[in-house]
């Protein structure tokens, strides 16, 4: 019989026509001064830090459930088109934990200037959005589509122009290769097998838009927000990165040749400064092999509302 049990028995026992006796009386009294005695020496056992910790730790979990709640009462503008946000996921907390688990870093509270309505989304943001979408992909057995980082392009560029500058070729691809191995071949986030690729592209930051290489008919379709007339810088470096890939053994298959187009019909912004907003909902689509629909200004300002709850909350 356990400690809760006696005590209720002895309250019974206070009820009754006996609950006079002295005996009785001092046997519950102590009684109860024993249980509580154990339990605080249960307390005084663990450190002062860990106590602390696991009393932080309950607070702050109860306020991130709270603010993902808020979070996705955000995206309720979604709720007409036939494909949900990531975001709104009835599973979200377990690809958010997921995410946490395998990424260096989250968004800083730096980050939430770029949220804040007619701002224009930073490269950390989109990085942390395709992150999501990453585990998304997998917890489906998704394994076959690779999400690159937009910093995996960008360093492509940047190569291709200290190439034009120093004429260094040598070193130049000798450390691309060592990029291209690192990032996409050791943990195979590009698999041998892999069918399809989203590579976020960014214009000088000025202009985001996605691209997804169809690797099986080695095509490179373009979804634009602002009509895809600038698609034409980044073939070159896609071209460069999927060259190198092509030299580790079993990558053969992406050496091309490439071909090129813009995908026509895509939803466009209506305003400067959501394109990459708009990249993070095609990519959502995309990664569910659905072709982007249904987005305008209403629904991305949703999405901006709810990526701004999300990043205040991992602060």
């Amino acid at each position: 019989m356990g400690y809760l049990e006696l005590v209720l028995l002895l309250s019974l026992f206070r009820t009754c026509e006996q609950r006079h006796s002295v005996i009785l009386q001092i046997l519950y009294s102590l009684w109860v001064w024993w249980g509580a005695h154990l339990v605080q020496q249960v307390i005084r056992s663990q450190p002062v830090g860990q106590r602390k910790d696991k009393l932080n730790g309950a607070v702050a979990s109860r306020a991130l459930e709270a603010s993902l709640r808020t979070m996705q009462q955000h995206l309720h503008n979604w709720g007409g088109s036939r494909h949900k946000l990531v975001l709104s996921n009835e599973d979200f907390p377990c690809i958010l934990n997921d995410t946490l688990q395998t990424i260096k870093g989250i968004p800083s509270a730096d980050d939430l200037l770029c949220l804040d309505d007619g701002a224009c989304l930073t490269g950390e943001i989109i990085s942390f959005y395709m992150s999501l979408l990453r585990t998304h992909a997998a917890r489906k057995g998704n394994s076959r589509l690779a999400i690159l980082d937009p910093q995996t392009l960008a360093q492509v560029e940047l190569a291709q122009v200290e190439l034009s500058l120093t004429g260094r070729e040598e070193s130049v691809q000798r450390s691309l290769k060592d990029m291209v191995f690192r990032w996409l071949v050791k943990h195979q986030l590009v698999k041998p097998d892999g069918d399809r690729v989203l590579i976020p592209c960014n214009q000088t930051e000025f202009h985001w838009m996605i691209a997804e290489a169809i690797v099986p008919v080695t095509r490179v379709r373009f979804y634009c927000s602002n009509g895809g007339s600038s698609s034409g810088l980044f073939h070159r470096p896609i071209e460069a990165l999927f060259k190198i890939l092509s030299t580790f053994r079993g990558y053969e298959r992406f050496g091309g040749p490439w071909s090129f187009e813009n995908v026509p019909g895509v939803p466009q912004q209506s305003d400067g400064c959501s394109c990459g907003l708009y990249i993070c909902a095609f990519a959502d689509f995309l990664v569910d092999g659905k072709q982007p629909t249904g987005i305008g200004p209403a629904r991305i300002l949703s999405l901006r509302a709810a990526q701004r709850d999300l990043v205040r909350a991992l602060q």
